[in-house]
């Protein structure tokens, strides 16, 4: 998984630029509404790079035969995800090893500094605040950066060190229990060896994410946030996304015109721009008016952004 709040906002408003587009077809813009939250777990998921393509192809043919509680919006749902996923990463991998480049020279020496990078940091808490309001919008909440959850009703009622280690043991069982590889016990020395090829460890300390939301570093927003343009909130692609999600659309707002301009503005316009374009490209597939390798093309398949 790649659990960044920016991924999923990036994620939250391309779908939402994708609803109000009529260029993208019913059966996308049908799951973004049923689906939100399979379009956000796409979006902080791996390898859509080597995946998407037949996973589109697959979801499109089968999509006449589906049947009620077979998956398949679900499927479609998590594709367009994915889509976002690479677009964020294709313009803030390069982009972050440019302006927070002492971070990963140390990962490379092997000093091991702990994840992830300032740059991002900053991102995501620019996000929490812009996208989500600093939680007032969902899915965030506004403890989501507070440590010991003092911002959240039920932070005095618990023990949040117990109630935490509690929470992850029942978390982990049941990630446990949706692997499509378990075998009930039958061979254990099997079933050990898989699961220790497929954990993956979580190494995001949120205490980091708590800390600077409490006490920001002025010249770490300057430097990550004002001096790069990160997100300005008067970019026309920001602005229809802002006004969807607050259910009414600005219709002032030429999608066409919007996508074509954000190509030099914020960052983040850049990154919804190329987002919702990988959804307008898997949506002219799953429609059969361009083929599997145009869709390869449009999406940036095969291109390094690392």
């Amino acid at each position: 998984m790649s659990e960044y709040l920016t991924h999923i906002a990036v994620a939250d408003d391309c779908a939402r630029l994708a609803s109000a587009s009529p260029a993208v077809c019913g059966p996308f813009r049908d799951v973004i509404e049923r689906h939100s939250d399979i379009v956000r777990l796409g979006s902080i998921s791996r390898w859509g790079d080597q995946m998407t393509v037949d996973g589109f192809r697959r979801s499109r043919d089968n999509w006449p035969n589906r049947k009620e509680g077979d998956s398949s919006e679900e499927v479609l749902a998590f594709l367009i995800g994915w889509r976002t996923h690479n677009a964020a990463d294709r313009c803030w991998k390069p982009r972050h090893r440019e302006i927070n480049a002492e971070w990963y020279a140390a990962q490379a020496a092997g000093e091991d500094p702990p994840p992830p990078c300032d740059a991002r940091i900053y991102n995501d808490l620019m996000v929490f605040r812009e996208v989500y309001g600093n939680g007032e919008y969902e899915p965030a909440d506004p403890a989501l950066y507070d440590l010991f959850l003092g911002a959240h009703p039920a932070g005095g009622a618990v023990c949040v060190d117990q109630t935490d280690s509690l929470m992850l043991g029942v978390f982990q069982r049941t990630l446990l229990g949706l692997q499509s590889w378990k075998d009930d016990g039958e061979d254990l020395d099997a079933w050990q060896e898989k699961f220790d090829e497929r954990f993956q460890t979580f190494r995001i300390p949120l205490w980091r994410y708590s800390e600077v939301f409490r006490t920001p570093n002025p010249a770490y927003v300057k430097r990550f946030v004002l001096d790069n343009n990160f997100y300005d909130r008067q970019d026309p692609l920001i602005r229809l996304a802002r006004s969807v999600q607050h259910g009414a659309p600005d219709r002032t707002i030429d999608l066409s015109e919007a996508v074509a301009a954000a190509e030099s503005q914020s960052e983040y316009a850049q990154v919804l721009r190329k987002g919702y374009l990988y959804i307008l490209a898997s949506s002219e597939f799953f429609e059969s008016k361009i083929d599997e390798h145009e869709l390869h093309r449009r999406l940036d398949l095969g291109r390094g952004h690392t």
